[in-house]
């Protein structure tokens, strides 16, 4: 024998096997489209935290809008204020508190 036939799994019973999985292909074909839900990742959103009371930076942030609080310099960035002071390094900036509201006045650059 050489594989085909003679009691090797192929005869009556694998015809009607192929048949039904054709069918069911078929019927697969011809069935309703099928509804595919793709699901995007969350956009991620991060927000710097105001810095303490006194902490020091080297470079302010982006938008800062200078301001004269009675004759002294100061720059709002959001709710956050700093004062620029000068050290060996060169200039730094320190969160300080916001001053009264009617004491700032912006300035004009």
């Amino acid at each position: 024998m050489n594989g085909w036939g003679g009691g090797w799994g192929y005869g009556a019973a694998d015809d009607a096997l192929a048949g039904m999985a054709m069918g069911t292909m078929l019927g697969a074909a011809t069935s309703q489209p099928t509804t595919i839900v793709v699901q995007q990742p969350a956009t991620t959103v991060v927000q710097q935290a105001a810095p303490p009371l006194n902490a020091q930076i080297t470079v302010l942030p982006a938008g800062c809008a200078a301001q004269n609080v009675g004759g002294t310099m100061a720059y709002q960035c959001g709710t956050v204020w700093y004062r620029p002071f000068f050290g060996a390094s060169g200039v730094y900036y320190q969160a300080v508190p916001p001053p009264p509201v009617a004491a700032a006045t912006p300035v004009v650059q």
